[in-house]
């Protein structure tokens, strides 16, 4: 455990990952199994990505969340966050995709992240086939709801496809 209840900065940090689902590689986390996914949960980023390829595939996020001092508009917390720095090549950033029935699900789940996926700078970004709610049942005091930001996205593929956004 971390002294004083402190929170660890991100589930996974990437920093100039080079590749991801491409030539056969599988970045983590992935399961060839349907049946198997990867839970990520109460943490103020769940995949954080610096100058990096990130595939994200069957990964359930829950409860990302700011650290308390971060309630305001820079607050960058994601359950997936990928940032690319001036001057770095173009990556890539794939979040979901088609499932393959009977083999493989694609998909993500992200329930109550201050942001699902959040993106800055030079990436193309495939967002598919993934779910995002926020449930809140009047007890949370946290701010939630918020899908998808892409930002400095200039001149970059974007794909957002089949994505169910959800608020109940």
């Amino acid at each position: 455990a971390l002294p004083g209840n402190q929170k660890p900065f991100a589930a996974m940090y990437f920093n100039d990952l080079v590749q991801g689902v491409t030539n056969g590689l599988k970045s983590i986390p992935f399961d060839e199994n349907p049946g198997t996914s990867c839970i990520i949960r109460n943490m103020p980023f769940g995949i954080y990505g610096v100058n990096s390829q990130i595939d994200v595939f069957n990964v359930r996020f829950n409860n990302i969340q700011p650290a308390n001092f971060c309630y305001n508009k820079s607050c960058k917390t994601a359950a997936i966050s990928s940032l690319v720095k001036t001057g770095v090549s173009t990556k890539q950033l794939n979040v979901g995709g088609d499932d393959i029935p009977n083999q493989l699900n694609l998909h993500n789940e992200f329930m109550d992240c201050y942001f699902g996926v959040r993106s800055q700078g030079n990436i193309n970004s495939n967002i598919l086939h993934n779910v995002f709610t926020h449930n809140d049942l009047g007890a949370s005091t946290k701010p939630s709801g918020r899908a998808i930001m892409l930002l400095d996205a200039n001149n970059n593929t974007i794909k957002v496809n089949h994505n169910h956004i959800i608020d109940h």
